[in-house]
């Protein structure tokens, strides 16, 4: 009788976004963060990487502010995840990448997230949290400027 229920429990709490669930920005991100800490969210905002140091969501309408992104190891990857990869890495310059994305994954706060030292002379505005990424549900590759 409790099994049933705990497992019921588990299922709901570790369920990643859907398709239906409320889409949120980098800058509601940064005023809610602290109540969706622990949580799947769902985050569209420009994904910007330099494939090498840094990967981050950024909203121009909020550009003190950004969510740093990451990535589960390769065996945990959502098919999903992996074909952003692929489009990523296949089609990359040498320069850094922008994309217009909407992923979901798991969210951790972090008021006072300082980089690493070796980022933090290029991330500038300051970042309110880690999206570990778990499943993409669209991309689009931006034009370099």
């Amino acid at each position: 009788m409790i099994l049933p229920l705990l497992l019921a429990i588990v299922a709901v709490f570790s369920h990643p976004a859907s398709s239906h669930e409320k889409v949120y920005s980098v800058c509601e991100l940064k005023v809610l963060g602290p109540s969706l800490n622990g949580k799947y969210v769902r985050l569209a905002g420009q994904y910007e990487t330099d494939l090498n140091h840094v990967a981050f969501f950024f909203d121009p309408a909020c550009k003190r502010s950004l969510i740093y992104a990451d990535e589960p190891p390769l065996q945990l990857k959502d098919k999903s995840v992996r074909k952003f990869d692929y489009a990523l890495w296949h089609n990359a310059p040498f320069a850094s990448l922008k994309f217009r994305m909407d992923a979901s994954g798991k969210f951790e706060w972090q008021k006072e997230w300082q980089p690493p030292l070796n980022l933090s002379a290029v991330l500038k505005p300051r970042p309110r949290g880690v999206l570990m990424i778990q499943k993409v549900w669209r991309f689009q590759r931006l034009p370099e400027r």
